[in-house]
């Protein structure tokens, strides 16, 4: 016995210890609520956290004392238990036709006359304390270089676009 403790790196009286060890009111609360924890998990499918598992342990009324929230956060924790949170998905509107004409400047941007070209550009602004974004698209005259007409969208559409 003293050679399997000098390699456990042991004395001897602490593995008698251990060995006649039983165990206190705490840790047998602390196995029953484990227990009561699993079962849940398993009836919820592994997607409580640790504050709606504090309400539905007091809500099972099987643990006749009271169970606070940072205590089965410290039982979930040490066991590894965690809530399987599903990712909501994003409800986005499929790409749009993308509208794209040929070359036909060759970048010849200096102009004779007005209202020969025009060209549009899209531009992201932010603003405000949160950095709430809007995008401004323009329409401009390469001949003055100056706005034919614009609009202010709270997204990047190719319909805001068009619709200028």
């Amino acid at each position: 016995m003293s050679e399997l403790t000098k390699v456990a790196g042991i004395t001897r009286q602490a593995y008698y210890k251990w060995l006649k060890h039983e165990p206190t009111k705490y840790e047998i609360e602390e196995s029953e609520i484990l227990q009561l924890i699993k079962q849940l998990e398993n009836e919820h499918k592994q997607s409580v956290g640790y504050d709606k598992m504090t309400r539905l342990i007091k809500l099972s009324h099987q643990i006749p004392y009271t169970v606070n929230k940072k205590r089965v956060i410290r039982i979930m924790k040490d066991h590894s238990i965690k809530a399987d949170y599903r990712q909501p998905t994003h409800k986005r509107i499929q790409a749009q036709q993308t509208y794209e004409a040929e070359n036909i400047l060759n970048r010849q941007f200096d102009q004779t006359a007005a209202n020969q070209v025009w060209v549009t550009d899209t531009t992201e602004l932010n603003y405000g304390i949160r950095l709430n974004k809007v995008r401004l698209h323009v329409v401009l005259d390469l001949y003055g270089q100056y706005p034919v007409s614009w609009l202010i969208t709270p997204t990047e559409t190719a319909e805001g676009v068009v619709q200028v």
